[in-house]
């Protein structure tokens, strides 16, 4: 006993300095405090298809992403399949502030949507968007969203790679995701991804998994593809989606023309909705593949078969930023009908 008391009075024990982090940390930890003022979480309510009781019917479903705020009046940026089938949206600011938003534009192909704040709270914390262009492999970077539900979590990570994918809007713009091996889970989708600077350089869309969950190939929208979507001017959104018939299909679906488009669902308050389009209501399984049925067969849009339009994304109004009146034509319960849709331009959203 006397031998180890006096080994324990010759100890030196290293003592900190103190708590908290060291000075990068604590850059690190203001820049994140900072930044994730500017996440939301969104919550879309609607109807998805169920495989219950071995049938198909539509039930009540929820959606968690991610949003971004992108402007002082209440615009929040967000990934298209989070809020495809909803029929209402909520999203919270802050800690526990719900405000209700809808869909002002979208675009599937691309996988980006654009939500607007019914009752924006006062002094938003607007992100800042950055330059993708210039990303190099290796760059930190921070994904801020809600996996799973887990509001605001932070994960780490650096640039793994760019990718070229394919074109949008008529081959106008090519989409290029950017790859990291930052942790993206479930809930991500819609969600930032910062660099250092505290710049937005992607939104997260989606991860190559055979698990399940993050396995380190995590993948973002460039936000310079994300910026070019929004500035488009015109850029002419009706409001719905819609799967192309080809010639077999319109002949069992009994539809009088080929080259038009069967409405699945019509976004609330949208250009469509406001019409009176009508989307489907019955589901049917066809191999692997489920849809709906019931609602309108848009023929054309302005005179042009509806699958070419939809598929080029885009038209020509008067001017930037006016409304036009595009004449649409359904083919409902066995009539052909014209039907007058008042299109959204970017000054409406």
């Amino acid at each position: 006993m006397a031998a180890a008391a006096a080994l324990l009075v010759g100890c030196r024990i290293a003592v900190g300095a103190g708590a908290g982090p060291v000075p990068e940390e604590a850059r690190r930890v203001a820049l994140v405090a900072t930044l994730e003022r500017s996440v939301v979480l969104v919550i879309a309510e609607g109807k998805s298809v169920s495989h219950a009781r071995d049938r198909l019917s539509l039930e009540p479903a929820e959606s968690l992403g991610t949003g971004l705020v992108i402007s002082a009046d209440g615009l929040i940026l967000t990934a298209a399949h989070v809020v495809e089938e909803a029929q209402r949206i909520r999203v919270k600011v802050g800690e526990t502030e719900l405000v209700a938003a809808r869909t002002v534009f979208a675009d599937e192909e691309a996988d980006i949507a654009l939500l607007r704040l019914q009752e924006p709270p006062s002094a938003l914390q607007v992100a800042t968007l950055g330059d993708s262009d210039g990303v190099r492999k290796g760059e930190t970077v921070y994904v801020i969203g809600n996996p799973v539900g887990i509001e605001r979590s932070l994960s780490m990570g650096v640039v793994s790679g760019r990718h070229q994918l394919r074109h949008v809007f008529g081959g106008n713009i090519a989409v290029e995701l950017i790859q990291t091996d930052a942790a993206i889970n479930s809930g991500n989708s819609g969600g930032p991804i910062f660099n250092s600077r505290g710049e937005v350089i992607a939104v997260a869309e989606r991860i190559l998994t055979e698990g399940g969950g993050s396995e380190g190939l995590g993948f973002g929208l460039a936000i310079n593809v994300v910026k070019k979507i929004l500035a488009l001017d015109p850029c002419t959104w009706l409001g719905f989606s819609a799967i192309p018939l080809d010639e077999r299909w319109s002949r069992i679906l009994n539809v009088p023309r080929t080259r038009s488009v069967l409405l699945q669902r019509v976004i609330p308050e949208g250009p469509a909705d406001r019409a009176g389009l009508r989307g489907g209501e019955v589901p049917i399984q066809v191999g692997k593949e489920h849809f709906l049925v019931g609602g309108d067969v848009v023929l054309s849009v302005d005179g042009e078969p509806a699958a070419d339009w939809v598929r080029r994304g885009t038209t020509t109004p008067k001017g930037p930023g006016e409304l036009r009146e595009l004449k649409v034509q359904v083919y409902r319960a066995g009539q052909v009908v014209d039907i007058p849709v008042v299109t959204v331009h970017r000054s409406g959203w």
